[in-house]
């Protein structure tokens, strides 16, 4: 059922797919007049296709985001971290392991349109601190040619290991934690939006 209706909506040129398992809506739709949420909702609900409370008002936002993450499907958690690679400026993304905590690959990032370098990334969820044995070992699995990697959680870093993140004489690891994560999920808006009161 799934495959039949994004088969349908690729031949409508309402989305395209950006990696596997990845959509997004073209261009074109900027220029529809009405879209339905509750509808577009209901029919991803039916496919187990990912969703997150919509409004990011109120102190406690960036939880619900990030315990919405955790509870996601596998899948759901794997299409939506692509997505927010693939908005950052990764391309060519290749997953090496998956699994239920996590997803872990390489990819080349776009810097200003111009300049492209190769990145080891990990994506994890859950509520344990990520300690610095973690940094370590997504280091080490870093390879030839990439030089740095980037570890995001939806849970938080010790001090060890944002000491170890950014140790001199070594690859540094960009650290996202569970706020970061929020903030780019809203920026983004992908499945969260920031509502200004008038």
């Amino acid at each position: 059922r799934l495959d039949r209706a994004l088969n349908d909506l690729a031949m409508s040129l309402i989305i395209e797919q950006c990696d596997r398992d990845v959509w997004a809506l073209t261009e074109i739709t900027k220029d529809y007049e009405r879209i339905d949420p509750a509808a577009i909702r209901r029919v991803m609900s039916e496919a187990g296709i990912p969703s997150m409370p919509r409004g990011a008002d109120g102190p406690n936002w960036q939880h619900i985001v990030q315990t919405s993450v955790k509870d996601m499907s596998d899948r759901g958690f794997e299409i939506t971290m692509l997505r927010l690679l693939r908005e950052q400026g990764f391309h060519q993304i290749r997953v090496a392991e998956r699994a239920s905590e996590y997803l872990s690959g390489r990819a080349l990032v776009r810097v200003g349109g111009l300049v492209s370098f190769p990145v080891t990334f990990r994506c994890q969820r859950g509520s344990k601190l990520v300690d610095a044995d973690q940094v370590r070992a997504l280091r080490q699995a870093l390879g030839e040619p990439c030089e740095r990697a980037v570890l995001l959680t939806t849970a938080s870093f010790s001090r060890e290991a944002m000491r170890e993140a950014y140790r001199e004489g070594v690859a540094p690891v960009d650290l996202i934690d569970g706020h970061m994560l929020a903030d780019m999920l809203r920026d983004l808006e992908l499945g969260v939006v920031s509502h200004t009161s008038t």
